[in-house]
């Protein structure tokens, strides 16, 4: 048998969901028992490196237990972000009821040589707009794709600014999606320049000091910018919001002599950055008008989980206070409040969301909070579309339109826009997801709900877990969970498949989605 190979035991010694893990020549690798065989795939999501063998199986597809990015198990493709490889596949073969599997040669990327039948251009290199050049040329789109960015970086992870980029006082720079190999393989033009007028109606996009060609289709994922104070001493040195990797280096390097951090607002961004900073040792206070972090979103009983979490890594909380301005000469060294109090900061941070970065299209495309509204093609007009943090879309295809600010939601949006832009059409009706980790805990949140919606809890919102149902009109409009990754897999299946749940019916007592879900597949 050839080195690369190996034989891995009774073909009947499967567990009952069909998957093993194995180990060839120093790689884990997942048996999978599908219709069409058993398959072997790479062991490990290639996002972050989670264990497949305990993500959440939904027929022939495997769901990544930390992110929830998704796979095929008969061909290893990524279904669902924020993976953006597909899954690596190995040979298969059964002989007298013994598995044997043998790595297969990798090949070569072949490099794109784009004709000159199409030209489409991306305005933005966020998430959204990397996963839709990456779709194109997956789908075998041969014209020119040209992606616009006025930074000019390469696309990179951004949920890594807030959570672990600052968490360590050393390291090089956030990390890219792609190296500078990939965008030359693939054809992919990236210009830097600042979109000053976007002619939706003629698909023609004018960068500031520059012409204005036309495109045969447009997608626009510019993502926004970071809302500042309009209060005397605001223009001081040592304040900063984190939006960008480079916001996050200048951050960076800021607290590395900071003694005294202030953050102003409550967001997940500032409840990230206050964790990441604590790791340091830094002390952090939090001003925030909010009772509890995220009391709009996510309620008074969940935000008090969280700030009792921070609260006992010494964050400190100025609840229902509000900034009146900043005292310094050059540089900021006091936060002072509407309420007549003050506090010490050698460094603040900006925590206090965004707003859509809009500007360049006419006001008759936009929503008075800047956002795009779009349908569930993520189409604005023809042969326009948009994506991200910008696009106000159907909620699961079919609801009122909302924007959501999720990372995986800007690349699931990328992709949905990229085949509709190939004019296959397609629908955005997936589940908003997004996650955080805060000192080592995880947050996993489904769904779109309101801090005033009902409550219902599974679990214990003091002990090691729980999932909170958000709940209206007596239907699952969210989910929380912490600490209760395979469950939140599961939900988000389950409600990607319908969106009419009772909280009985989604998480019976004394059960687990996870048996929902078998029980539906069986079905």
């Amino acid at each position: 048998m050839d080195a690369s190979a190996g034989q891995f035991g009774p073909i009947d010694e499967f567990l009952e969901n069909g998957l093993k893990e194995i180990e060839l020549n120093g790689e884990t690798l997942l048996l999978a028992k599908t219709a069409d065989g058993i398959k072997a795939l790479s062991g490990h999501c290639p996002h972050n490196g989670a264990p497949l063998k305990k993500g959440v199986r939904a027929g022939d597809k495997i769901i990544c237990p930390w992110h929830k990015a998704a796979f095929s198990l008969g061909s290893g493709k990524c279904l669902a972000p924020p993976a953006i490889d597909d899954l690596q596949r190995y040979a298969v073969e059964v002989r007298d009821g013994i598995i044997h599997v043998q790595a297969l040669p990798e090949s070569a990327p072949q490099r794109i040589q784009p004709d000159s039948t199409q030209s489409f251009a991306i305005i933005g290199a966020g998430a959204a707009g990397f996963s839709a050049a990456q779709t194109l040329r997956a789908e075998g789109f041969s014209g020119r794709i040209v992606m616009i960015d006025a930074p000019g970086r390469l696309p990179y992870d951004r949920t890594a600014l807030s959570k672990t980029f600052l968490a360590k006082p050393e390291g090089a720079h956030p990390p890219t999606l792609r190296d500078e190999a990939f965008y030359d393989q693939q054809a992919i033009e990236r210009q830097s320049g600042m979109v000053e007028v976007l002619d939706v109606e003629q698909r023609m996009i004018r960068l500031r000091g520059g012409t204005a060609p036309r495109f045969d289709a447009i997608f626009i994922a510019t993502g926004g910018q970071a809302k500042t104070l309009d209060v005397p001493g605001a223009d001081l040195a040592g304040i900063y919001t984190l939006r960008s990797a480079d916001d996050a280096e200048a951050i960076k390097q800021a607290a590395s002599s900071a003694k005294q951090v202030v953050i102003v607002g409550s967001s997940f961004i500032g409840m990230e950055v206050a964790a990441a900073l604590r790791q340091r040792d830094i002390a952090v206070t939090v001003v925030s008008p909010e009772a509890v972090p995220f009391e709009a979103h996510l309620g008074r009983e969940i935000g008090g989980v969280i700030q009792k979490l921070h609260e006992s890594k010494g964050v400190v909380f100025k609840s229902g206070e509000e900034v009146a301005g900043f005292s310094g000469e050059k540089a900021v060294n006091l936060v002072r409040l509407k309420s007549g109090g003050h506090l010490p900061a050698d460094l603040v941070i900006l925590g206090l969301g965004t707003r859509p970065s809009t500007s360049f299209l006419d006001g008759a495309f936009t929503q008075k909070d800047g956002g795009v509204p779009v349908d569930s093609s993520l189409r604005l007009a023809d042969g326009v579309f948009a994506g991200g943090d910008i696009a106000a879309f159907p909620l699961w295809g079919q609801g009122e339109r909302v924007r959501v600010e999720h990372w995986r939601v800007a690349e699931q949006q990328g992709r949905i826009a990229a085949l509709n832009m190939l004019q296959r059409p397609a629908r955005f009706a997936q589940t908003p997801f997004f996650w955080t980790i805060q000192y080592g805990q995880r947050f996993d949140y489904a769904g779109l709900g309101r801090g005033d919606d009902r409550l219902s809890v599974r679990g214990d919102l003091q002990g090691d877990g729980f999932i909170a149902y958000y709940v209206r009109d007596g239907k699952v409009v969210a989910a929380l969970g912490h600490q209760r990754d395979q469950e939140m897999a599961a939900i988000i299946e389950l409600l990607d498949r319908r969106q009419d749940w009772s909280v009985e019916a989604l998480h019976p007592q004394g059960q687990s989605p996870l048996q929902v879900l078998d029980k539906l597949l069986k079905a």
